[in-house]
């Protein structure tokens, strides 16, 4: 069986995140729209059209908080990923039994069970990319999302076109989407089977974790060799002679001790003897030749032990720079390796006082709940302004949408492009000035009479604003979030992240149409929140 290395199995498994998000998207987009035609088949109420479209979210605030703390506790997010599949397939399947009117409200519940698996997605990328890497990942994955919701409404012409009996199941226009959809997540749970890897649970058996999160490497020794080897080994290469300062040493490869030319001490001895064999007669000299002899000799000795302990003293030192460059690295194997947890990860407990009892991910959070309140309340509103105050028709609505998806996306692909040379921090401060420029230009669609230039300039100035000011701060906020937080709690953090955005998603249409009547009321609110976020942004500036 073939084996990946790590890299492989990172890009693997991440594509197949990628995957779930667009078929999330999907879903999205084909569901929605077919959902009171649907009911209509038996004569449901207007009460029970809200509770099915809610339905998904709601289960889906429990689900993720579940699955975020099964997913930090045990790390299986290979074997978790099946699991919420399945309820993703049954949930699809039972919402198009048109055989009672309770199987699209339990479809949808199911559904919304299965979508909590995107927690699992944001933690485990969380944990698995460094600081610099992450904000990229995060544009890629947001993006997938909405590029699912792209799709999906030209499905719908595709879907429209089904009518076939199962049976007595009848698949029509108004079943077909759960059907093709139920379809679908099998296709998509097979692949996440093969291309999802438990990669943090792998480096985190390995010890590693903090050292990939760190560096971006599971080798973290630069200089040629792999962090556990203890070898020697020159700059120069191997065969390379390892010259003393003066010299007169010279190493060879396999650590022996050259004979120098002439060192300065057999210079002196060599001159003493000549000395005293002029000093004397021929028969003496002879004599007194072999006692010079033998001091030569034993200089000679004397000269080889010095060579040999300078040699030694070089090749000592070259040992001693070597130990010093391997202590380095082994204070910082010794500090990651100390980085990780002895205590059980993944507590509810642990990740809210994680989160909360920060002041900066408090300010981080209160943005990311209020900005994605601001736009699912422009959302729901959108209309509204557009047929009221604009006189704009269907058509003309569904183009402010198309283009206000195709911003989104165009503002990703602009982060994904600077996050590497741009700080978060920097991006992020830039989102929420545009943001507050997008309440301010409210409060001036409020004052201005119908159909006036000032009430088509400033609506238009809204959506532009307020689409830049989400897309990158649920992008970079989250990426922030997780910066600022442990990594042994990274998929509870962004289950409770994604709980939050799906209150916010509710709260936002309520809030909006609700205060319709009375939009400037509406306006200052909205505005007063993105203000009192760009102050607190500015306080923590520098912590983040």
């Amino acid at each position: 069986m073939k084996t990946f290395s790590f890299e492989q199995k990172l890009r693997m498994t991440f594509f197949a995140f990628s995957l779930r998000m667009v078929l999330m998207g999907v879903e999205f987009a084909v569901i929605f729209p077919s959902v009171w035609l649907y009911l209509k088949i038996f004569n449901a109420d207007y009460w029970y059209l809200g509770l099915v479209l809610s339905a998904y979210n709601m289960i889906g605030i429990i689900s993720t908080l579940l699955v975020g703390h099964l997913a930090d506790s045990t790390g299986q997010i290979r074997f978790m990923g099946f699991l919420w599949n399945i309820a993703e397939i049954a949930g699809n399947l039972i919402y198009a039994l048109h055989f009672h009117v309770a199987f699209p409200l339990i479809g949808r519940m199911i559904s919304g069970f299965g979508e909590g698996y995107i927690s699992a997605m944001w933690g485990e990328i969380a944990r698995i990319t460094t600081e610099e890497q992450r904000t990229r990942y995060f544009a890629i994955l947001k993006g997938a999302n909405l590029l699912g919701t792209a799709i999906g409404p030209a499905l719908n012409l595709f879907l429209k076109e089904f009518d076939f009996y199962i049976g007595h199941w009848h698949i029509d226009f108004r079943t077909s989407s759960g059907f093709f959809m139920g379809i679908v997540w099998i296709a998509v749970t097979i692949v996440m089977l093969g291309m999802v890897f438990d990669l943090s649970a792998e480096l985190q058996k390995a010890g590693k974790l903090k050292q990939f999160q760190k560096t971006g490497r599971l080798d973290i020794d630069e200089k040629g060799g792999s962090i556990e080897d203890s070898g020697v080994k020159n700059p120069g290469g191997e065969d390379e002679e390892v010259k003393n300062e003066d010299g007169g040493i010279k190493g060879s490869e396999d650590g022996g001790v050259k004979e120098p030319e002439r060192s300065e001490e057999g210079q002196a001895v060599g001159e003493e003897t000549k000395d005293w064999e002029d000093t004397t007669d021929d028969g003496t000299s002879e004599k007194q030749g072999g006692n010079v002899e033998a001091k030569q000799s034993q200089g000679g000795d004397e000269r080889t032990e010095t060579e040999e302990q300078k040699g030694e003293t070089e090749m000592t030192k070259d040992l001693t720079e070597h130990k010093d460059t391997k202590s380095e690295t082994e204070v910082v194997v010794k500090s990651v390796e100390e980085d990780e947890p002895e205590e059980p990860r993944g507590t509810f407990k642990t990740a809210m006082l994680d989160m909360f009892t920060k002041f900066e991910v408090n300010v981080l959070v209160y943005l990311f709940f209020f900005m994605y309140v601001t736009h699912t309340c422009l959302q729901g509103i959108t209309p509204l302004f557009a047929e009221l105050m604009l006189k704009w028709d269907e058509t003309k609505i569904s183009i402010v949408y198309t283009a206000w998806g195709i911003e989104i996306m165009f503002v990703l692909i602009i982060i994904w492009i600077v996050a590497p040379y741009v700080a978060d921090r920097v991006i992020l401060i830039w989102a929420v000035f545009g943001g507050t420029l997008a309440s301010v230009s409210l409060v001036v669609l409020t004052y201005s009479e119908p159909e006036s230039m000032l009430c088509y300039y400033s609506f238009l100035t809204t959506i532009f604003l307020g689409g830049i000011g989400i897309a990158i701060t649920v992008v970079v906020g989250r990426s922030l979030i997780s910066k600022h937080t442990s990594p042994e709690n990274q998929c509870l953090v962004h289950a409770i992240l994604t709980s939050l955005n799906r209150m916010a998603g509710l709260t936002g249409p309520i809030f909006g149409s609700s205060l319709y009547t009375n939009k400037i009321v509406m306006g200052y609110l909205i505005g007063g929140m993105q203000f009192i976020g760009l102050v607190l942004l500015l306080i923590v500036y520098k912590k983040l």
